[in-house]
């Protein structure tokens, strides 16, 4: 695991550094820079799992870079580190994975570890990432994937969200078309979609991702590492999360927010 620390202070870099060796182990790699501009200069030549990200540095504060950071690099993980708590909610409309007070302490370091929103790439690991927290983003070892159709996009989208239960062409346009007229219009299309969504991810080769029996459509979850799925399991709303936070692109996700105990 690839982590970068950023703190203009070395007593509290050297501090957080042994923190995150002692909670990790040895498979963690640690580079520690002083300040924005190095963050943005390493990132350019190494990708980097966690990132722990003072607010009151020199040059270009934390915020700021966490800003840039989020456009160019979506599958590293943000974790702000401070000693002001009235930052608190700049960074988390950022969709960050993790929010900590200076001094550190060793069992909110566990946690944020541990609920980060994109989940660690780990060796011959064969599953899907997937963001829906935020915008809804699917990726692949670290690379976000294309899809050609918005309308392919959100019926993945969907059929993630079912997590595995299978639903037909009808019901996903009823869902996501809830307009008569619009939903007959792209029924005519599911399949045109369903193909799309799994010429993308044969791809990479994980279309068995994908089910589908006669008019029936779904996702294999146990293939699938999701924000959401991480959410349910532990029975509590990500940190800092809201129910407008979740897919909020798509006007039916609103029916599940009674179902997330947010």
């Amino acid at each position: 695991m690839n982590i970068l620390i950023a703190d203009d202070e070395k007593n509290a870099a050297t501090s957080l550094a042994r923190s995150v060796k002692k909670v990790m182990g040895e498979e963690a790699r640690i580079t520690v820079v002083k300040n924005g501009e190095e963050v943005l200069a390493v990132m350019e030549d190494e990708a980097f799992d966690v990132l722990f990200l003072d607010v009151e540095m020199p040059g270009l504060n934390g915020i700021d870079v966490a800003k840039k950071v989020r456009a160019g690099y979506p599958d590293t993980n943000i974790i702000v580190v401070t000693a002001y708590p009235e930052y608190a909610l700049n960074a988390w409309e950022l969709y960050i994975s993790g929010y900590l007070l200076k001094p550190v302490r060793t069992v909110r370091l566990e946690e944020a570890l541990a609920n980060l929103r994109m989940p660690l790439k780990t060796e011959g690991a064969d599953r899907l990432s997937v963001q829906c927290f935020g915008n809804f983003e699917v990726f692949w070892r670290g690379e976000k994937l294309q899809f050609g159709r918005n309308a392919a996009k959100e019926m993945l989208a969907y059929l993630i969200v079912k997590r595995g239960l299978s639903v037909t062409a009808g019901e996903i346009c009823a869902a996501l078309w809830p307009d008569s007229v619009e939903a007959e219009r792209h029924r005519g299309y599911i399949r045109i979609y369903f193909a799309e969504i799994r010429k993308t991810l044969d791809q990479i080769g994980m279309a068995d991702v994908l089910v589908h029996t006669r008019n029936e459509y779904a996702v294999k979850p146990e293939m699938i590492d999701c924000d959401y799925y991480r959410h349910l399991d532990r029975g509590g709303h990500p940190e800092g999360m809201t129910p407008r936070d979740f897919l909020p692109r798509y006007e039916w996700a609103e029916f599940f927010h009674g179902r997330r105990d947010v």
